[in-house]
């Protein structure tokens, strides 16, 4: 069983009886204004992050910021590295998309992905359970890679990120990316608890408030 909670941004808390890891924890420069948070385990998709996102923790956890193989308290972690990004200043940032094995769980975090995937770093995800996915207009895919990418993953549920809950373009992205891929009703709350068994072949979609 997995506690999936989203803390805004790319941001995901995900806790189970036993851990808890925090993926893409972030910091005001991004709008959000995180509480004290504890993990076992921080997945950065992005090397140091931005700028003050581990500010937020307290007690001692484990940060994994790159392409690899990973064990922390019995959550196996992979890395896999996508394309870079040239940045204004001219420096080469590379993306990190992580698979997260969880509590019979695999969970997909496309961190600052911008582009689609490699048939190399398709057959490399493999299955997978839960995808998060970038969407809006603050760095995120836009609605038709969003869909080609989940396309090419083909999880069992997808839950957007980035986008920001208050902001009428990324409302728009949200509701694009819904209609995209043939939804009408889809679920929202401000977590969700998720069993292997829960989840059916057939997709499904789950929006998170923050």
């Amino acid at each position: 069983m997995a506690d999936i909670k989203w803390l805004g941004h790319a941001c995901f808390r995900v806790k189970t009886r036993d851990a808890t890891v925090l993926m893409d924890p972030t910091s005001r420069e991004q709008g959000v204004n995180l509480t004290r948070q504890r993990a076992d385990l921080v997945t950065l998709s992005r090397k140091g992050g931005d700028g003050g996102a581990l500010a937020v923790l307290e007690g001692e956890y484990t940060v994994v910021d790159g392409p690899g193989e990973y064990e922390v308290q019995d959550i196996f972690v992979t890395g896999i590295r996508t394309g870079g990004a040239d940045e204004a200043k001219g420096i080469k940032v590379f993306n990190t998309v992580y698979l997260v094995e969880i509590d019979g769980l695999i969970l997909c975090h496309l961190g600052d992905l911008h582009n689609t995937l490699s048939p190399a770093q398709v057959e490399a995800l493999g299955e997978v359970d839960v995808l998060f996915v970038p969407i809006g207009p603050d760095g995120g895919l836009t609605t038709a890679q969003a869909t080609e990418v989940i396309g090419q993953v083909t999880p069992k549920m997808v839950i957007p990120m980035r986008y920001r809950m208050g902001d009428e373009r990324g409302q728009q992205a949200l509701r694009e990316l819904v209609t995209a891929l043939g939804f009408s009703d889809v679920p929202h709350g401000t977590s969700i608890v998720l069993r292997k068994n829960n989840l059916t072949d057939r997709m499904s979609m789950t929006i998170l408030d923050v």
